[in-house]
């Protein structure tokens, strides 16, 4: 394994730990819907590198469980698959931890992103990652990111972070300037 100080970039601290002698273990944070958390399981299991990994789910859902066991048992992935509802148990002996977060009801938290500016003058089409309502959902998530980040200081503190949570870049500058953990910010809608 590389210490932080020998990480280049993220992807260093990736090829590092696939060239690993053993699986990795991948954690995922969240990504409990319907939609992200289904495309995000079946991007981990179909991966013929991640074959034989363990797979560790935390959202409070069973159900995305119940159908990662699934996917797994019908794509022969191999994985071990656990789920836990406190990312602490989660945490240790991790080597790739995919965070997907949302605090509040997303329907809910972007209306009030998008309609309080809009009361005082800035209209904003679309308010998650810029202007006034990017600010509010940076304050909402930023506390819960940052707790990840240093329960993964001292659970698996060479795993390496990679968020998918908004306002991404936001939130992974804050990760990378508040914690010492390896850290990667990914948009989820390019491939």
């Amino acid at each position: 394994m590389i210490s932080r100080d020998d990480v280049g970039t993220p992807f260093k601290v990736c090829e590092a730990i696939m060239e690993a002698p053993k699986p990795p273990k991948i954690v995922v944070i969240g990504a409990g819907s319907a939609i992200f958390g289904l495309s995000s399981l079946a991007t981990i299991l179909r991966s013929p590198r991640l074959r034989g990994s363990e797979l560790v789910h935390e959202p409070n859902l069973e159900l995305m469980a119940q159908l990662a066991e699934v996917m797994n048992r019908e794509w022969g992935a191999e994985m071990r698959i656990n789920a836990y509802t406190e990312r602490t148990k989660a945490l240790p002996g991790a080597d790739f931890v995919i965070v997907t977060v949302q605090v509040g009801q997303r329907e809910a938290v972007w209306r009030l992103d998008w309609e309080i500016p809009l009361k005082y003058g800035l209209r904003q089409p679309y308010a998650e990652n810029s202007g006034p309502g990017a600010f509010a959902h940076t304050a909402r998530n930023m506390p819960l990111i940052l707790d990840i980040a240093k329960d993964m200081e001292r659970y698996c503190p060479k795993a390496l972070f990679m968020n998918f949570t908004n306002p991404l870049i936001r939130l992974t500058w804050g990760v990378q300037r508040y914690s010492s953990v390896p850290m990667v910010g990914l948009c989820h809608q390019l491939e």
